[in-house]
């Protein structure tokens, strides 16, 4: 009997044995297989401890998140979001990345500077309300992005940041921006961009972006006339595809509308300078409001510059025109309205017409400040009358006059 019964428990032993490894091994790829999912979430949720990830104190604001390329091309991951504005305690200020395989990346508010080295693939990008600026290069090489919006936070763009942005067609710039250089869009003075194959973007020979005028480019003659509503003309904008100036303006025309002249806009050097005449479409009040940002960013200035060894002689007279109604008024003797609040750093500079200045209005001045350098070089100006409420008189304010 005993015997009978010994092949049948053989075969049930061995059934079992088969169910119970077939158990552990479809438990086991179970295991596997959602731990496999937890990794790819926590790699998307950016788990700090993964080997993929350098975080490091700036030693100021916070933290640095940095990306390590050679995981990011390794696993593939194409999208990547829910980025960590925190750690240890203390916010994460900046991210750094240098991915090849990502194709949509989503940064948080929160953080106030972004670098994307070489990010090949990248198509959708969704920046932080918080940027503060982008500098030099910080989204070069990214020649697979067709558009972005600029967050109305940032006030400054700097060279080369969409260099080899060979695909970028639509760009939205912030209201905001007050600063943006000539070589943005550029490298090494080479148009590159596909915003610069667009005839929309260009009038009369110069490329604008939005009310940004970015490079008056080299087909500006000797009188160039700024598109009405512009805001900002950018660093160095006045010099040609090489980076040389363009020496033969001689005129230029610019709208009220105009809140900020870059650096060296109308002038890198003093080797530059032939702008002679300035007409301007707003008051004098709205001219000494505007920001330059250095002295060759006023286009008199820039030409006293360049000759301010001669300046006052016959023929290197510096004039600017208020343009009233059609009418050229010659600014000679100025009279500051009531409500003017500043005169800005370098604002009259090289006026060598300029005689006779009164900001004491009806019957006060609201000046608090008048910059630096704002009259230097008026070698003409007999008379200046301040108010009692001007709080700061900037550096060198009547230099040479």
């Amino acid at each position: 009997m005993r015997k009978k019964l010994f092949k049948p428990i053989i075969l049930v032993t061995l059934l079992c044995i088969v169910i119970v490894c077939s158990a552990f091994a479809f438990a086991g790829c179970s295991l596997f297989s959602s731990m496999f999912s937890r990794w790819e979430f926590s790699y998307r949720e950016f788990n700090i401890n993964n080997d993929h990830l350098n975080m490091w104190d700036d030693g100021t604001d916070g933290y640095v998140l940095e990306i390590n390329t050679d995981s990011a091309t390794r696993r593939k991951i194409s999208k990547i979001e829910n980025i960590p504005t925190e750690y240890n305690g203390k916010p994460v200020v900046q991210v750094d990345f240098n991915y090849t395989a990502v194709t949509d990346l989503v940064i948080p508010d929160g953080i106030k500077y972004v670098r994307l080295y070489g990010c090949k693939s990248l198509k959708n990008l969704t920046l932080p309300k918080t940027l503060r600026s982008l500098y030099e290069a910080d989204f070069s090489n990214c020649s697979s992005l067709e558009s972005i919006t600029i967050p109305d936070s940032v006030v400054g763009i700097g060279p080369y940041v969409f260099a080899n942005c060979t695909s970028l067609k639509s760009i939205k710039l912030p209201a905001s921006l007050s600063e943006i250089s000539m070589l943005a869009f550029s490298s090494d003075y080479e148009t590159d961009c596909a915003l610069y194959t667009d005839s929309n973007n260009w009038v009369d020979g110069a490329f604008y972006l939005d009310n940004h005028l970015i490079s008056a480019g080299n087909n500006v003659g000797a009188s160039y006339t700024v598109k009405e509503g512009t805001v900002t003309i950018c660093s160095n904008a006045f010099k040609n595809s090489k980076g040389s100036p363009l020496l033969y303006i001689e005129s230029v025309d610019l709208p009220k509308s105009l809140k900020y002249i870059g650096k060296s806009a109308f002038g890198p050097d003093s080797t530059f300078g032939k702008i002679k005449e300035v007409y301007y479409s707003g008051s004098i009040s709205e001219w000494c409001a505007i920001k330059f940002e250095n002295e060759t960013s006023n286009p008199v200035y820039s030409f006293y510059k360049g000759n301010s060894n001669r300046l006052g002689e016959e023929g290197y007279e510096t004039k600017l025109y208020c343009v009233d109604e059609g009418k050229d008024t010659l600014v000679e003797t100025v009279n500051l309205p009531f409500r003017a609040t500043t005169v800005n750093d370098y604002a009259l500079a090289g006026f060598s017409c300029l005689k006779h200045f009164n900001m004491v209005g009806n019957p006060t001045s609201h000046v608090k400040y008048l910059g630096k350098s704002a009259f230097e070089g008026c070698v003409n100006l007999n008379s200046v009358t301040l108010g009692s409420e001007i709080e700061e008189i900037g550096e060198g304010a009547f230099s040479e006059c």
